[in-house]
């Protein structure tokens, strides 16, 4: 009897062994994501894609200026203005004077687009042209630091201190 006893016991610690090696462990999956984006917002001043540098500007209009916004393009590399928005929120018609400086803020070198809006609050899109040869097109060519200027003024009144509105600019680093 004493035999059976030991072999029961030997049986049992080898079953229990068993089940103990080949019990598999549970492991919880994390709670917060891992990936992506929980909207389509991406609250950064640049973005990188496949070797692409681009770099995102926006500004709100100064008040009291005829140079509403004063964006500064990419400081460490030469960059390709590649496009903007300026959009107002007036129903007077305006002109726009769209040009950059090399310097400072607030100066105007190189004239790039002055363009009159007979459409009160209407939105000008700035873009790059492929009608023409870029390469010879330096006015959307910034050093690295230079400034694009927006400069407004109304018709037919040049006040321009109740003005509101934005600036975006789109500038490609490296080219």
């Amino acid at each position: 009897m004493k035999d059976l006893v030991t072999v029961v016991a030997v049986l049992g610690l080898v079953v229990v062994g068993f089940f103990a090696v080949t019990q598999k462990t549970v492991v919880e999956a994390p709670q917060t994501p891992l990936a992506g984006f929980a909207t389509a917002d991406l609250n950064t001043p640049y973005l990188k894609v496949n070797g692409v540098h681009e770099e995102y500007r926006s500004q709100a209009f100064a008040l009291s200026t005829t140079t509403v916004c004063s964006i500064q393009s990419p400081t460490f590399a030469t960059s390709t203005l590649v496009g903007g928005v300026v959009k107002t929120a007036t129903t007077t018609d305006y002109v726009l004077h769209i040009a950059k400086s090399l310097t400072s803020r607030q100066a105007t070198t190189t004239n790039i687009r002055t363009e009159t809006v007979t459409e009160g609050g209407e939105v000008l899109v700035l873009m790059a042209s492929t009608t023409h040869n870029a390469a010879a097109d330096t006015t959307r060519t910034f050093a690295p630091g230079t400034f694009l200027n927006v400069g407004i003024s109304t018709l037919p009144s040049p006040s321009t201190s109740l003005l509101t509105g934005t600036c975006s600019a789109v500038f490609i680093v490296g080219t």
